[in-house]
């Protein structure tokens, strides 16, 4: 049986996790650190946007139902700013 290497993230990929749920990104967060990824939070939309655009992330983890900007409005808004985004739904 081949000896699997473990993965290991790449030192340049950072992640903006984006959801107004406290235990969710804290979870999320310290999963994502302890594998080696630069994260940085926004607790809302305008938030989000904000740190995304000042300092454009590689993934960011988007919650759909946020209170003060709909998740699809901040992935408009991301297109918009930087043009084409990949989007995957975890459907």
């Amino acid at each position: 049986m081949a000896h699997k290497e473990p993965m290991v993230a790449m030192e340049s990929a950072r992640i903006l996790v984006i959801d107004d749920e406290p235990g969710i990104r804290s979870f999320t967060m310290r999963a994502l650190s302890s594998a080696g990824f630069a994260v940085a939070e926004a607790v809302g939309g305008h938030q989000g946007l904000r740190i995304a655009l000042a300092h454009p992330p590689d993934l960011v983890l988007l919650d759909l139902g946020l209170p003060d900007l709909a998740g699809e409005q901040v992935l408009r808004r991301l297109r918009q700013q930087r043009g084409s985004l990949q989007v995957t739904d975890g459907r």
